[in-house]
């Protein structure tokens, strides 16, 4: 049982840990880089290059939540911190409706 926990220990856990799994890493990978694109599931299992139903279950026992919730999360992420540093109003991010995440940045897909 310690050696399990210890082998388990020395790697990252939940999105950063994700980032270095080859598939699952290229999907969020490139919803950070292109996250104003109305990305599908199809989509970004296709970046994984696994099945719908296999990048969202991976994704979600990695990451914590389903592929499409951990997008909104992020997009909500980035819209706090443009609130927070002053970047954008409520009413800009309102109406930028599912461009929300640019917050200012063009989206380079």
């Amino acid at each position: 049982m310690p050696r399990a926990h210890a082998d388990q220990t020395d790697r990252p856990t939940g999105w950063l840990g994700a980032l270095n799994n080859d598939g699952i890493g290229a999907a969020l990978r490139a919803m950070h880089a292109h996250v104003a694109h109305r990305w599908t599931l199809k989509e970004l299992a296709d970046i994984s290059r696994m099945s719908r139903s296999a990048f969202a279950a991976t994704l979600k026992t990695q990451v914590g939540t389903p592929p499409l919730e951990y997008l909104i999360q992020w997009r909500m992420s980035l819209a706090r911190d443009a609130l927070r540093r002053g970047t954008r109003s409520i009413t800009e991010l309102a109406d930028a409706g599912p461009q929300v995440g640019r917050c200012g940045r063009a989206d380079r897909r």
